[in-house]
């Protein structure tokens, strides 16, 4: 897969968490492909990638907390 479009759908995929998830996720994407991706050898690239798209298909929104479920369980 390429690099770049598997950013894209990853990004894209932080589009459908809870706006305080997507506030923790997309900078810690960023900072993980800019720093690990750019930096590594060509079999850590390839973990790297493999990972990220083991990420993208287990599609992260389905273990995301109701965070309305949160705040009436807190009151």
């Amino acid at each position: 897969m390429n690099i770049c479009r598997l950013y894209r759908q990853i990004l894209r995929m932080q589009l459908k968490l809870p706006k305080d998830m997507q506030a923790l996720g997309t900078p810690y994407i960023r900072h993980e492909f800019k720093q690990h991706y750019q930096q590594g050898t060509d079999a850590q690239k390839q973990t790297f990638i493999q990972e990220w798209t083991s990420v993208l298909s287990s599609d992260l929104t389905d273990t995301a907390v109701d965070h309305n479920d949160l705040k009436s369980n807190t009151m």
